[in-house]
């Protein structure tokens, strides 16, 4: 990389860190810790200006009710003064308003990536980064303290439910000039998954990357057993290794994978973390002419309100 980007564990401690952000975005959500960055910051008094939050209806339960409390904590948002709601009934009507808004490279701009799905964090990052030509982003976001496994621990973790569709996310689709392509996989805890996407790209090479996550370290090992229908067809010296919660790590390992593999076109697919989504996504705004960026799009999502664990700031992205 060519600028120093700097990582924190946000608390009162970074309150000198802080500046106070033109515009600050996050996603809407069940899930109480995909609320700890907006209110983190509204406690600290003129640090937010225009706030806007995205309800992506995708992640609506299914019996969704703006009546019944037991979704309340979905408009949680509503209390904050300033904000405005975009309804997100379709794809693209995120980055549709973002390229409306008047954001410009001096502005300073606050991003909470804790409920965004990973195509729409790529999405959002390439309009801002790209588009927008926004200098300095800074980024939010809150871990889960645990994930659901529906049947234990080594068992199946459920987030991505019902048929996929593995497809290119539009910003970010080069053929490329390379004859040759690598399948670049992130791997995540969804059984089966990781195979599905391999099956359907059919690259002419494979590098799956594991993530370590520093709140759990056992779950670098449930995730390598839960994509054993994959590794084990490519072999361990095909698997390299990641910090999880850590966006310029991932951008490095890429970075060493490219320089491994120079004439190959890098077809990335995260299932991973949002920090290695953050990473990915910077890497190949960085290298646009050899790099696409795939995903496994689901026709539906399963809504949970995991608790939430530490949240961390990473700056001037």
């Amino acid at each position: 990389m060519n600028k120093l980007y700097e990582m924190y564990e946000v608390d009162d401690r970074i309150y000198k860190k802080l500046v106070e952000l033109d515009y600050f975005f996050f996603a809407a959500s069940c899930a109480k810790r995909c609320y700890k960055g907006v209110e983190f910051l509204t406690q600290q008094q003129g640090f937010l200006k225009d706030v806007v939050v995205f309800d992506y209806h995708k992640f609506r339960p299914k019996e969704f009710n703006t009546d019944r409390g037991e979704y309340e904590s979905y408009y949680k948002y509503r209390k904050l003064k300033r904000i405005t709601e975009v309804q997100c009934r379709n794809e693209d009507d995120a980055v549709l308003h973002l390229n409306t808004m008047p954001i410009n490279t001096g502005s300073r701009v606050g991003l909470d990536i804790t409920a965004l799905s990973i195509p729409d964090l790529f999405r959002i990052i390439y309009v801002l980064k790209e588009i927008k030509k926004v200098e300095d982003i800074h980024i939010f976001y809150t871990e889960p303290k645990h994930y659901y496994f529906k049947d234990g621990l080594f068992s199946s973790y459920e987030f991505l439910v019902g048929e996929r569709k593995n497809k290119p996310i539009p910003e970010y689709f080069t053929s490329g000039r390379e004859d040759k392509e690598i399948l670049v996989l992130f791997l995540g805890f969804d059984r089966v998954v990781s195979k599905y996407v391999h099956d359907r790209v059919m690259p002419t090479d494979v590098v799956a990357v594991n993530g370590f996550p520093s709140y759990m370290p056992k779950l670098k090992d449930i995730s390598l057993i839960n994509n054993y229908e994959l590794l084990s067809t490519i072999g361990k010296e095909k698997i390299v290794s990641t910090k999880a919660n850590n966006p310029f790590s991932t951008y490095n390992t890429l970075c060493e994978i490219k320089a491994i593999y120079k004439d190959y076109l890098l077809n990335i697919c995260v299932l991973g973390t949002k920090p290695m989504a953050l990473g990915a996504c910077l890497f190949s705004i960085d290298n646009k002419d050899s790099v696409k960026v795939t995903y496994p799009y689901p026709k539906e999502y399963n809504i949970s309100g995991l608790e939430e664990g530490a949240s961390l700031l990473y700056y001037k992205i």
